[in-house]
C-alpha cells in the first residue's frame, strides 16, 4: 500500500517499483497543474487549452495552417497607417501571436534600411534583366 504525498490518499499496489518510492493521487496532480485558458485561432476558431503562464499577450493568435496562409499580412481593419505587425513564434503553445502597434525609433529606422537595400536589390534586378534582353541601361548621375 502506498500513501499519496499530498492529501494521504491510499493506493493498493502489487510491488512498487525502486524508482517511485512517493505517489500522487490523480486529484492532487489535476489540481497542481492549475487551470487552462482557451486560446482561439483568430481565423479559423480553432481553440487549445493552455496554462496561463505559457501565453504571450498577443492582439491575436494564429495556428499552424492558418499562420502560413495569412501570417504574413495582417489581417483586414485591424492594423491603421504607420503600424507595423509583430510575429511572435509559440506565443501560445503552437499558435503564433500577432501584435500590431506602432514602431519604436530604432525600429522605425531598421524598416528604413529594410526598405533601401530592397529598392537597390530590385534596381540590380532590373539592370540584370536589361543587360539579359541587350537593352540600353540607362544611368541618372546628378
Amino acid at each position: 500500500m502506498i500513501v499519496c504525498r499530498q492529501c494521504g490518499k491510499k493506493k493498493k499496489v502489487q510491488r512498487m517499483p525502486k524508482h517511485h518510492a512517493t505517489w500522487e493521487c490523480s486529484t492532487c496532480a489535476g489540481a497542481r497543474a492549475g487551470a487552462r485558458v482557451s486560446i482561439a485561432c483568430f481565423h479559423c476558431q480553432r481553440t487549445i487549452r493552455i496554462r496561463p503562464n505559457r501565453v504571450e499577450p498577443s492582439d491575436y493568435f494564429l495556428c499552424g495552417p492558418c499562420g502560413r496562409v495569412y501570417g504574413t499580412r495582417p489581417l483586414d481593419g485591424l492594423r491603421q497607417p504607420g503600424q507595423i505587425l509583430v510575429h511572435k513564434m509559440n506565443a501560445a503553445g503552437e499558435m503564433t501571436g500577432f501584435d500590431i502597434r506602432f514602431p519604436t525609433e530604432e525600429e522605425a529606422a531598421a524598416v528604413e534600411r529594410a526598405r533601401h537595400i530592397r529598392d537597390l536589390g530590385l534596381a540590380q534586378l532590373q539592370q540584370e534583366r536589361a543587360r539579359k534582353a541587350g537593352l540600353p541601361l540607362h544611368h541618372h548621375w546628378n
